[in-house]
């Protein structure tokens, strides 16, 4: 026996404790403790690692969105009747680089 395994848990011998599909221990606990094991959970938070540090190293979490370019041009608001209330102009001017 190998000493870091546990002995499976003792499954009364039933009709319902034979039956196909049937996993050992009725508790929620028990079936996270088979589900996650030390492994598993180790290969888990080495790939969430490794996307994060990608994350990170490609810019992925930068917060400065870019600008939309500047769009010239003519905005007319209107009121419930259809009337023009407001006229709202853009003008666009270019960067001297």
């Amino acid at each position: 026996m190998v000493p870091w395994r546990r002995a499976p848990a003792h499954i009364p011998e039933t009709p319902l404790a034979r039956a196909p599909g049937r996993v050992q221990g009725n508790g929620m606990w028990d079936k996270i403790k088979r589900r996650f094991n030390a492994r598993r959970l180790l290969l888990l938070v080495a790939l969430a690692g490794v996307a994060l540090y990608v994350g990170w190293r490609t810019g992925g979490f930068d917060q400065t969105p870019e600008q939309k370019p500047c769009e010239a041009g003519r905005k007319e608001i209107k009121d419930d009747k259809g009337k023009v209330v407001q006229v709202t102009r853009t003008t666009c001017f270019e960067d001297k680089k």
